[in-house]
Parts: structure tokens; sequence; C-alpha cells
């Protein structure tokens, strides 16, 4: 990411089967060469978390992010 200039939108996928979690106070900010996506988790159970960016206003989205660190991936939980 060059500048800021691209509208970066995050979506954070959750299993479909999963009816109990909610997502809230998402927010981002670019730091230097990163970005760092904040949200907040609730619900029992354990979650899928994948992040996604797209550089053209939400008109299409690539394959999840693979370098990301947090709580992503298989088994976060709320």
């Amino acid at each position: 990411m060059k500048t800021l200039k691209h509208i970066i939108h995050i979506l954070l996928f959750l299993p479909l089967l999963a009816f109990t979690q909610q997502i809230s106070n998402i927010h981002f900010e670019q730091v230097a060469k990163q970005i760092h996506v904040y949200y907040d988790l609730s619900g029992d159970g354990a979650y899928t978390i994948q992040v996604f960016c797209s550089t053209d206003n939400g008109q299409s989205w690539g394959k999840h992010l693979q370098k990301v660190s947090g709580a992503v991936g298989q088994n976060t939980k709320g």
C-alpha cells in the first residue's frame, strides 16, 4: 500500500454456522507499510477470523491476507 489514497475496506469473515458472534469497534490505521486492524469479538466458542483487503471501494476482494499476526486464524475466541 503505497499511499492512503486507496480506499481500504477490511472484512472480518466468520463461519456462517456461528450465529452468536458479534464484531464491534472495527477500525484501522496505517503505520509505515503496515495496516493495524483493531476489533472487538464477543460470543461463545472459537471462530475463524480472516482479513480481506479491497483497493477499489469494495467492488472486488482478493484472497484473505496471508502475512497477518494477532487475533486472526482458526480457533480465535471472543
